[in-house]
């Protein structure tokens, strides 16, 4: 039982740390917006051709 624990426990700490594409600086820009736009709704990448843009906060992109 504290085996099976223990794997969930870092399972858990693995999956939760890690950063989407979009986030990781090492990556180019090409690759990082490819990952953004990919994780995007139709809805959130029409909300963002405008000039006044609400937050998309399960994605961490500020309004601007």
């Amino acid at each position: 039982m504290k085996k099976a624990c223990f794997v969930v426990l870092c399972v858990w700490l693995v999956l939760g740390s890690c950063k989407p594409a979009y986030q990781k600086e090492n990556l180019s820009f090409q690759e990082r917006a490819e990952d953004l736009v990919s994780r995007m709704t139709l809805e959130e990448k029409v909300s963002q051709m405008t000039h006044e843009s609400s937050a998309i906060e399960r994605l961490g992109v500020p309004e601007y």
